[in-house]
């Protein structure tokens, strides 16, 4: 009953190539990305701010795959992305002590 992909019209037929995939990942990121900047917002785009991290390492893949492939202008875009969900991961993991250590910010509750 049904036909096989070659017995389908051109038109018809699925034309799905990885360097297409991979555009849409890193299109999808970019979205994902600028959703999560508006979160403050509305709640449903302050979930994809929880995936940063993925994000950043979905972007610095669609990098490795651009300069492999040399698609330029693709692979400044996945850095800019990559660098855009990174600067939150690192302003929150970075987290200088105080200088008396623990002891100085238990001071407080006393």
């Amino acid at each position: 009953m049904h036909a096989s992909p070659s017995e389908l019209p051109p038109f018809l037929r699925p034309q799905i190539r990885l360097n297409g995939v991979i555009d849409v990942v890193a299109t999808l990121c970019l979205c994902a990305t600028f959703a999560g900047w508006l979160g403050r917002w509305f709640w449903l785009f302050d979930l994809c701010d929880h995936f940063r991290l993925q994000l950043t390492l979905l972007s610095l893949a669609a990098v490795g795959w651009f300069a492999v492939f040399r698609h330029r202008w693709l692979a400044v875009f996945a850095v800019a992305v990559a660098f855009s969900n990174a600067v939150p991961i690192l302003q929150t993991t970075w987290v200088e002590v105080p200088v008396g250590g623990h002891d100085a910010l238990r001071s407080g509750d006393r």
